[in-house]
């Protein structure tokens, strides 16, 4: 008993030192799932509660081992550095995952084998707290379109199907990804887990489970869809519920999951006599021989990408005078000037929808009848919901057209072209990514693109624009005001 107490007296504060340390260094990443917990991910502050809780109350199995696993610290180093490429091009749903995986490999690599089961069991239950299960939403469409279908022709309601759509001669009813049942799917996914963390013992039990409480969600999400399409035929479309059928959805979702508490006294009985595993291991810990390396050491390899991060960071970057260069070789034949105000409601009030950025440049050069807009969007401090290359980013809200164009020159310079809908007509657009010097029409090779700016402390990223509009009969003369504006010659004939 005395050993105990003295080997806590000497380890538990420099632990609690290290926790804190860890929190810090990735304390951009674990702020960021507040941000991420949205409307549809609330069960996360569940997830998350649940996790400290459980963290809290095994922290008594947990004590620190000689046993320093061979592979443990390589993988907290190389989930680190994964965390850090992550961090630096701006995918939060990676540096989100590899959190979890970081937080394990400490453990497994201070307190052993116990550290990995004990730890790891939580990270995987956290995994539910990681916006990463949004790929499911377009599975769990289709299967609602497809038994909706059936219903239809079951119940011969006299519709036709096209695609996600359901067309009645007095309206149409969209099965739309929000119907796909994901936030009932992710609340019976986290029920489950809980449930099972707390009253069952074998894995077995915990994942039959889930896989029960999962496909009640389903269910519920199928029985909502189609109680919907019947509503709605049986009403012409005019019940509320066509409008406002949240409450509608997750009432038929509690009635259905209560059939879940029904059969886990089931599980539960099937659950003891499934044979379980004890996690042991063989150990002889002297608590008057805890060395600091024991510790510390797992704690500095977790924490090398945050401390590359801060240590480039800290670094001069390179000025923005690049971005005064747009690299269009427009002739002297070009005028340019100013574009006026996107008030005016002119043409060339035009701007690229692309959001974030720290400082816009335009120009408009003119010749006779011909005005091109360049446009330059310079991303000088790219943090989440600000970077260039993101899923909420593009060229126009309303596109027409959009592909790869080129080589153009002898530069073999390739382009992205799109068509973008404006209130004035349709106007062209080519445009293209400048990252760390290197000009590239590619979003990926940009984001790459983005760790060599990073290190090398290089001028910001910029995306530039070069548009005009096109005429009533179509583009074609357009392509050619664009071409020879960017490489200062005449388009080529065919």
């Amino acid at each position: 008993m005395t050993t105990a107490l003295r080997y806590e007296a000497r380890t538990e504060w420099p632990v609690v030192g290290a926790i804190v340390l860890l929190v810090a260094g990735f304390f951009a990443t674990v702020a960021s799932f507040p941000e991420s917990w949205n409307e549809d991910r609330t069960h996360g502050y569940v997830v998350a509660g649940f996790c400290l809780w459980l963290l809290w109350n095994d922290r008594r199995l947990l004590s620190p081992s000689r046993e320093v696993k061979a592979l443990a610290i390589p993988v907290a180093i190389a989930l680190s550095l994964l965390w850090l490429v992550a961090t630096i091009i701006g995918v939060r749903v990676v540096h989100q995952l590899v959190l979890p995986g970081i937080a394990t490999a400490w453990a497994a690599a201070l307190f052993g084998r116990r550290g990995l089961h004990v730890v790891g069991s939580i990270a995987l239950l956290f995994l539910l707290a990681v916006p990463l299960w949004e790929v499911l939403r377009g599975g769990l469409q289709a299967m609602t379109v497809a038994v909706s279908s059936v219903g239809v022709a079951v119940f011969r309601l006299g519709a036709r199907i096209d695609g996600q759509k359901i067309h009645f001669p007095f309206g149409t009813i969209e099965v739309a990804q929000s119907c796909a049942g994901l936030s009932y799917f992710m609340s019976a996914f986290t029920i489950s887990a809980v449930y099972g963390r707390l009253f069952l013992i074998s894995h077995r039990g915990r994942m039959a489970a889930i896989a029960v409480a999962l496909v009640l969600a389903v269910v519920s999400n199928w029985v909502r869809v189609f109680g919907l399409v019947l509503i709605g035929y049986n009403t012409k479309m005019q019940s509320p519920l066509m409008k406002e059928h949240a409450t509608y959805g997750w009432i038929i979702f509690a009635v259905v999951m209560a059939t879940f508490f029904v059969l886990s006294r089931k599980i539960e009985q099937w659950d003891r006599q499934q044979p379980t595993a004890m996690v042991t291991e063989n150990r002889s810990f002297d608590p008057d021989t805890v060395k600091v390396g024991g510790l510390w050491a797992p704690t500095a390899a977790a924490l090398l990408g945050p401390l590359l991060y801060f240590l480039f960071a800290a670094m001069p970057a390179a000025s923005a005078a690049i971005a005064d260069k747009p690299n269009v070789s427009a002739t002297n034949s070009w005028r340019a000037t100013p574009p006026p105000p996107v008030e005016s409601g002119q043409p060339s009030a035009w701007q690229p929808a692309f959001t974030g950025h720290s400082e816009r440049r335009a120009v408009t050069l003119t010749r006779d009848d011909d005005a091109v807009q360049v446009d330059q969007l310079i991303y000088a401090d790219q943090s989440q919901g600000k970077e260039m290359i993101s899923g909420g980013n593009t060229i126009g809200e309303t596109l027409a057209d959009e592909r790869l164009v080129g080589p153009l020159d002898s530069d073999l310079r390739m382009v992205r072209q799109a068509v973008v809908r404006t209130s004035s007509g349709p106007r062209l657009a080519w445009y293209w990514y400048r990252v760390a010097g290197v000009e590239t029409p590619s979003s990926a090779k940009a984001k790459l693109l983005e760790l060599v700016a990073f290190f090398s402390r290089g001028a910001p990223s910029e995306l530039v624009v070069v548009s005009t509009a096109c005429q009533a009969t179509g583009c074609e003369k357009a392509t050619g005001v664009l071409y020879e504006a960017v490489t200062g010659r005449p388009l080529p004939t065919p």
